[in-house]
């Protein structure tokens, strides 16, 4: 697995910045999952709470011990949480 530079942190950082479509979720009506990791220091779990807030069907999970790229870390957890939604 590449690992990210300070560069594509700072790249990261920049573009997000620059983005906010937090008031159009509410547009989102299909069912959604969301999964947040609790120790994510680049994506807080505040982050996934106010898009869970604005998207009326949608489903927010968070991963206690995990970190940014929790879908790697805790496979598992995230593959069971995907197929006990999509059931």
């Amino acid at each position: 697995m590449n690992q990210c530079t300070p560069r594509d942190l700072e790249n990261q950082a920049i573009a997000g910045s620059m983005h906010d479509s937090l008031d159009k979720l509410h547009e989102i009506q299909h069912k959604t999952l969301i999964i947040a990791a609790q120790k994510d220091k680049l994506a807080g779990v505040f982050v996934s709470e106010q898009m869970h807030k604005q998207m009326p069907n949608s489903t927010l999970k968070i991963l206690d011990d995990a970190g940014h790229e929790f879908y790697f870390s805790h496979a598992p957890e995230v593959n069971a949480m995907m197929i006990e939604f999509l059931k």
